[in-house]
């Protein structure tokens, strides 16, 4: 340490003064060490708020399913937002405003269901890390197929991680992503 002594008669001796430089280096190094601090806890934060919207939409997306079979199990009447959303499908968690299913992201959500088929679309669901989680997510759900953007995966239930990877590693922000059962 570069330490100056601030006087050299006897009565002040005992008496130092730290260099400017070395205290000015000090603060600036205590000051990167906060800032860095701040941006990895702000990172954190970012991570595990978008992992816990994941798992909220996972769960969503796996009641509408289950609900959806259900009703089907019981009537024969085409589902629609409206007819899902009256017949209490829905989780109360989801945004509704005038038949209109919204997701964690903000993107619209649009059942379509007949006899035949259950289809749940997700629309503006973030790419990469949002995407692949929610898509490994519902692979043991009961899903056949799955659209992710323009890939469409049939057999869902056998895709391998490094495929939806892919699948939702894209130019863009965000993907729709669409679920299928075939005689729900």
């Amino acid at each position: 340490i570069d330490i100056v002594k601030l006087c050299d008669t006897p009565e002040e001796s005992g008496q130092f003064f730290v260099s400017p430089q070395i205290y000015t280096f000090n603060v600036l190094v205590i000051i990167g060490l906060l800032i860095g601090l701040t941006v990895a806890a702000l990172t954190l934060y970012v991570m595990t708020k978008e992992k816990l919207k994941v798992k909220d939409e996972s769960a969503h997306v796996s009641t509408i399913y289950q609900k959806a079979a259900e009703f089907n199990a019981k009537n024969s009447v085409d589902l629609d937002n409206e007819k899902a959303i009256k017949s209490g499908l829905i989780p109360k968690e989801m945004k509704i405003d005038n038949n209109k299913i919204s997701n964690v992201w903000d993107g619209a959500v649009t059942i379509e269901s007949n006899p035949k088929f259950f289809k749940l679309t997700y629309d503006q669901v973030p790419t990469s890390d949002s995407c692949v989680d929610l898509l490994s997510r519902q692979k043991d759900i009961g899903w056949d197929t799955i659209v992710v953007g323009e890939q469409t995966f049939e057999n869902y239930k056998n895709i391998t991680n490094i495929d939806v990877t892919k699948a939702c590693d894209l130019r863009e922000k965000h993907v729709n992503i669409v679920f299928k059962k075939i005689k729900i």
